[in-house]
C-alpha cells in the first residue's frame, strides 16, 4: 500500500534539497519520517512510547501509521516535479545521477532475475540444490513445522514468491527493470539538455502512474460478490440448534495449517480465497455479527487484561495473550485434552456451541452436525464440526452458589475452582449472605436490547443474578429503578445481589467518555470555524488594501 513507484523516492528528495526552507515541504518531510518510524514498530521505541498513552493504546497495526506517510510522499513528489520546470545547472547534474542510479539499478535486477530463472527455473541437480537451499535458509525444514503439510505447503508458498520475484516468468519484476530504464533515459536527456521540461513532467507522471498501475504484483484480488454475500451454511445450522453463545476453536490455526497444506495444490490466488471461505465458515468476530450470531471471542484491543486472561484459559486465539490453541510446543491431543478439562468454564460463560476446523469427538462426543465447505473450484473443501456444550449456564442465571474471588489470584488458578466445582460462581466481592448449592427463585427476560437487558426476579431469599455480558466499564445497574452495585462474574461477565421479593434488574451500558468525546467534538468544531473565519476577514481586509 505504500508503494508509490520507482520514481517517487528521488522526486522526494529533490523536493526536500531545493525546497526544505519553506514550511509546507518542512512538514511534508517531518510528517513522512513520523510515519515511517512509528510503521516500523516495536523495532524503535517510538511507537512502544506512543502506544502506552491514551487513545493510541488502541491502535493494533503499526502498519497503518503508513497512511499520512503516503500522503506526504505523493505531495513531495509533486513538489519535486514542480522544482524541475526551471533548468539549470543544479537540476541537470541531478537528472545525471538519477540517470545513472537508474541505469544501474536495471542493469542489477536484470542480472538478478536472470540468475534467479536459472536456479528456480532448471531442473536437475540445480533445481535440487536450490530446494535444499530454500529449504533450509528459508523456510527452516520439516523440524520446524507441526506436520508435513505445513513443511510441504510453506515451502511451496515460498517457492512460489521466489518465483514471482525473481524469474523473467512473471511481469512485475520485468516491469521493474523496463521501469528504470524508461526513467534514466528521459532525465538522461533532460540533463542533456535534449528534453524540455514540459516533456519531463509529461514522461515522468505517464511512468509513475503506469509503475503504480500495472505493476501486477501490488494488486490485492477481491472476493467475489457471489461468494461474500453467500449465508455459510455452519451458522444457518447452528441457529437451528440452540441458542446461546459460540466458541471457535483453533479457527485461525485451522486457517494457517489449511493454507500452507493447500499451497502445493492451488495458486496463490485460490489458497487464500479458500482460507476466506473456511474463516467464514468458523464465524471469527469479525463475521459472526454478520449472520446473528453471538460469541464469547472479541477483539484485542477492545478488552481488559482480566478479559484477555479467561479467553486465554479456554483457548481463544483473540486476546493479547495467546491462549493454548496456537501453542505449538503442544500436540493436538494435548490441546483437545485441555478444551474438555475447562469445558465447565465455557458453560459458565454461557457457551452452547463449539465449531471447529478440528475433529473433537474424542473429547465432546458425537458432533451435532458436520459440514463440507463448499469450494468453488476443483479442491475437496475442509470439514467444519460443530458440538454442544453440556450444562452451559446461557446468557443469564440465578444463583446462590458462590465463591469469594480474590483479584490477587492469577486467572488460571481462580478458574481451576469452576474446573473442580461446575456449580460455582467466582464474585470478585463479598454478596452478603452465605453460600448454598439450592436456587430458591426464578428469573425471567422482560427485555433484550443492545446495552440494555431487564429482568424480573422472585425469590424468598438473596441471590446473584449473573449476565454473561463482558465488564466493559460503563455498565450500570438498577433494582426497582434504584442503582445498584456491579460484581464481576467468573473474571469476565457482570453479576448483582437481588434482595428477595418481585424485584425489577436492569442492566443499562452508558458509553464511559461519550460526553466527553462530544464535548471535545464540538470544541474541535468550534476552533476550526473561528479559523475559518480568522483567515477570511483577513483575506477580505488584504484585498480591501
Amino acid at each position: 500500500l505504500a508503494y508509490l513507484g520507482l520514481l517517487a523516492v528521488p522526486m522526494a528528495m529533490g523536493a526536500i534539497i531545493w525546497r526544505a526552507p519553506q514550511r509546507p515541504v518542512f512538514f511534508l518531510t517531518f510528517l513522512l519520517a513520523v510515519s515511517w518510524v512509528l510503521a516500523c514498530g516495536d523495532i524503535t521505541p517510538v511507537y512502544g512510547v506512543l502506544h502506552s498513552g491514551p487513545v493510541f493504546e488502541l491502535f493494533r497495526e503499526p502498519g497503518r501509521y503508513l497512511l499520512p506517510g503516503i500522503l506526504a510522499m505523493a505531495l513531495l513528489v509533486g513538489f519535486g516535479l514542480d522544482r524541475l520546470r526551471s533548468s539549470n545547472v543544479v537540476h541537470e547534474m541531478f537528472s545525471r545521477r538519477i540517470a545513472l542510479a537508474f541505469a544501474t539499478y536495471a542493469v542489477v535486477v536484470l542480472a538478478f532475475l536472470i540468475l534467479g530463472t536459472i536456479l528456480l527455473k532448471s531442473g536437475g541437480p540445480i533445481r535440487d540444490l536450490t530446494n535444499r537451499v530454500i529449504d533450509r535458509f528459508m523456510v527452516g525444514g520439516q523440524a520446524a513445522y507441526f506436520n508435513e503439510a505445513g513443511w510441504l505447503g510453506s515451502f511451496a508458498l515460498v517457492r512460489a514468491r521466489l518465483d514471482s520475484a525473481f524469474t523473467l516468468f512473471h511481469w512485475t519484476p520485468v516491469f521493474s527493470v523496463l521501469t528504470a530504464g524508461g526513467i534514466a533515459v528521459i532525465f538522461s536527456q533532460y540533463g542533456k539538455g535534449r528534453l524540455p521540461a514540459t516533456s519531463l513532467h509529461v514522461c515522468a507522471c505517464v511512468l509513475i502512474i503506469a509503475d503504480i498501475s500495472l505493476s501486477i504484483g501490488h494488486g490485492i484480488p477481491t472476493v467475489p460478490p457471489e461468494i461474500s454475500s453467500a449465508v455459510p451454511a455452519v451458522s444457518t445450522n447452528v441457529h437451528g440448534i440452540r441458542n446461546g453463545r459460540i466458541f471457535s476453536f483453533r479457527s485461525l490455526a485451522d486457517k494457517a495449517e489449511l493454507g500452507l497444506g493447500s499451497g502445493r495444490d492451488l495458486p496463490a490466488m485460490d489458497r487464500r480465497l479458500l482460507e476466506y471461505i473456511f474463516l467464514r465458515e468458523l464465524i471469527t468476530p469479525n463475521l459472526f455479527s454478520r449472520y446473528g450470531l453471538r460469541s464469547i471471542d472479541g477483539y484485542e484491543n477492545l478488552m481488559s487484561t482480566r478479559q484477555a486472561e479467561v479467553l486465554s484459559y479456554v483457548g481463544s486465539e483473540r486476546t493479547t495473550i495467546p491462549g493454548f490453541a496456537l501453542d505449538d510446543s503442544l500436540s493436538e491431543e494435548v490441546k483437545v485434552g485441555m478444551l474438555h478439562k475447562r469445558l465447565s468454564v465455557l458453560a459458565a460463560l454461557g457457551v452452547t456451541t463449539v465449531i471447529a476446523g478440528t475433529d473433537l469427538s474424542s473429547a465432546l462426543g458425537p458432533a451435532t452436525f458436520s459440514h463440507r465447505v463448499d469450494i468453488p473450484f476443483d479442491w475437496e473443501g475442509p470439514l467444519v464440526w460443530v458440538y454442544k456444550i453440556p450444562g452451559a449456564r446461557g446468557d443469564f442465571y440465578l444463583t446462590s452458589d458462590w465463591v469469594w474471588d480474590d483479584l490477587e489470584i492469577p486467572t488460571t488458578e481462580a478458574l481451576d475452582r469452576i474446573v473442580e466445582n461446575p456449580s460455582t460462581t467466582l464474585v470478585d466481592g463479598n454478596p452478603g449472605f452465605d453460600t448454598s448449592s439450592a436456587i430458591e427463585g426464578s428469573v425471567e427476560l422482560l427485555s433484550e436490547l443492545p446495552g440494555r437487558w431487564k429482568f424480573l426476579v422472585h425469590s424468598n431469599r438473596p441471590n446473584i443474578l449473573v449476565l454473561n455480558q463482558a465488564a466493559f466499564p460503563g455498565w450500570q445497574v438498577f433494582l426497582n429503578g434504584h442503582p445498584g452495585h456491579i460484581f464481576t462474574a467468573n473474571r469476565f461477565g457482570m453479576a448483582v445481589v437481588v434482595p428477595p421479593g418481585r424485584v425489577e434488574v436492569a442492566f443499562d451500558y452508558f458509553p464511559p467518555y461519550l460526553k466527553t468525546g462530544i464535548v471535545t467534538a464540538l470544541a474541535g468544531l468550534a476552533i476550526l470555524l473561528a479559523m475559518g473565519t480568522v483567515i477570511l476577514l483577513k483575506s477580505r481586509s488584504q484585498r480591501h488594501l
